[in-house]
């Protein structure tokens, strides 16, 4: 027990370095570019159906269909439907392409859309069980180049029922050797930070679950896995 209780502090240390390593790393290349996407978060404007010819969208424009604006994400309700963005570009310059794909979980289980942005174009198939929640949600990015110095973005549902994908955190920024880089930090430190609180939470089960006992009234004792089973 003494010997756990006297390696806490030096763990509590080493735990406490990494980290500042870690946040070091994350923000030591100043602040990310921003997203050249009005509203990519879909936080702005009206929450609820939007259909062809709204304005509720600020920056969004629903070509064909209908989609359903909640607050943080967009569901596309109908087969068919199309949501444009269209934003300022430098000719021949690369830009990276971020968002979160999803899909509500009723209807068909398979979800589908189709995406279109500067040079190229994607397919996406997206399975989700019915009935789950909180919906999963999968990471998509695209980096493209911009054939123009405008370039729209279409997000397409084509899924055959009203519960089709859902977009979370739509953003695109310039993709230069800088972003790259700084991409690159950022999934370090996130990496890094996840292992250490890890092995930081396995060292303080094993402390408390392995070395701390608990007397009863009777005088015996009991370990404080078997005591909170108790």
């Amino acid at each position: 027990m003494a010997g756990w209780i006297a390696n806490l502090p030096a763990m509590r240390k080493a735990w406490m370095a990494l980290v500042g390593i870690a946040m070091a790393l994350g923000v030591g290349w100043g602040q990310s570019p921003a997203n050249l996407l009005t509203d990519g978060d879909f936080s702005q404007g009206q929450q609820g159906e939007v259909g062809v010819g709204s304005t509720a969208l600020p920056g969004w424009t629903v070509l064909a269909g209908k989609v359903h604006a909640g607050g943080d994400h967009i569901q596309f309700l109908a087969p068919g439907t199309v949501l444009k963005q269209s934003f300022a570009t430098v000719r021949g310059q690369r830009y990276r392409l971020h968002f979160q794909l999803s899909g509500f979980p009723r209807g068909i289980t398979t979800k589908t859309m189709l995406l279109s942005v500067g040079d190229q174009t994607r397919s996406y198939r997206f399975e989700i069980p019915a009935d789950h929640w909180p919906v999963p949600m999968s990471d998509q990015t695209i980096v493209f180049k911009a054939d123009s110095t405008q370039t729209d973005l279409f997000f397409t549902g084509t899924v055959a029922d009203d519960h089709g994908c859902m977009l979370f955190d739509v953003s695109v920024i310039p993709w230069t050797a800088e972003a790259e880089r700084r991409a690159a930090i950022d999934t370090a430190y996130v990496n890094l930070q996840s292992a250490v609180q890890r092995r930081y939470s396995a060292y303080l089960e094993r402390l408390v679950g392995a070395q701390f006992t608990f007397t009863r009234a009777d005088g015996s004792t009991q370990s404080r896995s078997d005591y909170l089973k108790s």
